[in-house]
């Protein structure tokens, strides 16, 4: 049995098809390389978007907050909390979880202190959902989908991190 014209393109058109939906799903979880300050700045144009930053992790008590390696132009008054990423555990590789929970774990020597890493930050930023009417506490939410390349940090200075 020999296939027609019609089906024979028919069937070629299909696996075309196929080919660009599969094409346009992978660009969609292509994450953008960023910066913290490129965000601050303009977060609206970032708003759930897959982000990919370098920068440095603060994390203290009741508090925490990514910053730029550099130091940002931008004025904003962006205000973020943070959260990990329901995947996050799995995403992050076991090499990089322990060394992220090594550095945060570091006792605090001084009260001026805070326990920090570097690292490349895989984000989505998603809009803050307010408690209620009083709180103005943040705008955005930085959800961490999974941190690579963790690495200590020696010093900071106002320049650079």
């Amino acid at each position: 049995m020999s296939l027609m014209p019609k089906q024979i393109y028919s069937f070629v058109g299909g696996i075309f098809l196929l080919i660009m939906f599969s094409v346009s799903i992978a660009a969609q979880d292509e994450a953008l390389k960023t910066s913290v300050c490129s965000i601050t700045a303009e977060p609206e144009l970032h708003l759930g978007k897959n982000i990919e930053v370098d920068a440095v992790l603060y994390s203290g008590f009741e508090m925490g907050w990514l910053k730029d390696l550099n130091v940002c132009q931008s004025t904003s008054k962006f205000r973020f909390d943070y959260r990990y990423g329901e995947n996050y555990e799995r995403e992050t590789s076991s090499k990089d979880l322990k060394q992220i929970k090594k550095l945060l774990s570091r006792k605090i020597l001084k009260p001026t202190d805070i326990n920090k890493y570097r690292g490349t930050f895989s984000l989505r930023l998603l809009r803050y959902e307010k408690k209620n009417d009083f709180d103005t506490r943040f705008d955005y939410v930085i959800e961490i989908l999974k941190v690579h390349s963790v690495a200590e940090v020696k010093s900071c200075n106002r320049e650079k991190c």
